[in-house]
């Protein structure tokens, strides 16, 4: 929650906390309690003056299939590209090693 933007200010958390209360059960809150859009953070490159687009959607790839522990599928749902995709641009070798 500390690292959503909160474009709706303080009606936004207001909002968010009410529907917190009434829907979920126990005395926690937990990050699988937040909307999706708050929970899916962006995942960020380190870009260079010498780095290209394949070195960006690599380091992309590889950091999104890191985050999912190496799980080819969910990492292309959250990239909104393909298996196949993924296999040619990192290469199988390198997904199967891990």
């Amino acid at each position: 929650m500390k690292k959503y933007d909160w474009p709706g200010n303080v009606r936004e958390l207001e909002n968010l906390a009410k529907r917190l209360l009434v829907f979920v059960d126990g005395d926690e809150i937990f990050p699988t309690h937040l909307p999706n859009y708050m929970r899916d953070k962006p995942i960020e490159a380190d870009i260079t003056d010498k780095s290209t687009l394949e070195d960006v959607e690599n380091q992309l790839i590889q950091r999104t299939l890191e985050e999912n522990n190496h799980n080819v599928s969910e990492t292309a749902r959250k990239l909104g590209i393909s298996r196949n995709t993924i296999y040619n641009r990192i290469g199988v070798d390198k997904i199967s090693n891990c």
